[in-house]
């Protein structure tokens, strides 16, 4: 299973290929997590934090987890990525402009 500080070290490449395939996307952060899934394999979890809309685009999802899940190769046994995303709301500071 990948460590911590693996999963660091992949994080921009990862960042990098989603922000490829969710064009139109404002992806502000993205977090890594080592896991174990219920059947106790390891897996990845992915959180995403953006701002906007998610692209309506069929099979966008399929091609994110495919996209880290060959990032992935080769570097642990086998984590499958588990992806949430995690919508940012537009904070607005009230107040006068002086």
């Amino acid at each position: 299973m990948l460590t911590e500080t693996q999963a660091k070290a992949l994080k921009p490449d990862i960042l990098q290929q989603l922000q490829k395939i969710y064009v139109g996307m404002d992806i502000t952060d993205i977090d890594l997590h080592p896991d174990e899934g219920f059947d106790g394999d390891p897996i990845l979890r992915v959180y995403i934090s953006y701002k906007g809309e998610i692209p309506d685009k069929g099979g966008t999802r399929a091609a994110a987890i495919n996209s880290i899940r060959d990032i992935l190769q080769g570097k642990d046994d086998f984590s499958f990525p588990v992806m949430t995303l995690i919508p940012q709301k537009n904070v607005r500071k009230r107040g006068r402009v002086a």
